[in-house]
């Protein structure tokens, strides 16, 4: 027959505690508890990219769509979307800019990120993720159109989009 023994309240032990087998409470190990020089294997955490679309600096926005990112991981969820110029808009001209998945013409953001006048150069525009769960497979996708009547495209357009996957 085993016979179970329990300790009440706080214990010190002054060496190496073993054990055959442990069973952790939730939340007692946090980030703080585990060596910087742990060797965790990538299977077994979550994974943070920061993936970056641009055009010339130099050269005036153009109509593109450009795949950004395609999610390895079991699951994922997009962190936020934000996009610039180089240049702003002048007048009337404007550039916009979505993120979609898997050739969709649905946005991943609630809406496009529009930059025109009121923008300024250099300065990123936060979008508001609508749809941030992603899956393994899932390739995701800047796209860029631009209008005007009598005012000029920005140039330079750029975005960066941040996201973490499970990993696979």
């Amino acid at each position: 027959m085993t016979i179970a023994s329990r300790l009440e309240g706080n214990h010190w032990i002054n060496g190496n505690l073993g054990a055959e087998s442990m069973t952790i409470p939730s939340g007692a190990v946090a980030n703080t508890h585990i060596a910087a020089a742990a060797g965790i294997d990538a299977s077994k955490q979550e994974h943070r990219f920061a993936e970056s679309y641009s055009q010339p600096a130099a050269d005036t926005s153009g109509d593109e769509e450009k795949a950004v990112h395609i999610v390895y991981g079991t699951a994922g969820t997009i962190i936020s979307f934000e996009a610039g110029s180089a240049i702003a808009c002048v007048g009337d001209g404007q550039i916009t800019v979505d993120l979609r998945k898997n050739g969709s013409t649905n946005s991943l953001l609630s809406a496009a990120i529009v930059l025109d006048s009121n923008n300024t150069a250099y300065v990123a525009e936060a979008g508001t993720i609508g749809t941030p769960a992603l899956v393994d497979g899932d390739v995701l996708h800047v796209l860029v159109s631009t209008a005007k009547t009598s005012g000029t495209v920005g140039k330079g357009v750029f975005a960066r989009l941040l996201l973490n996957e499970d990993a696979a």
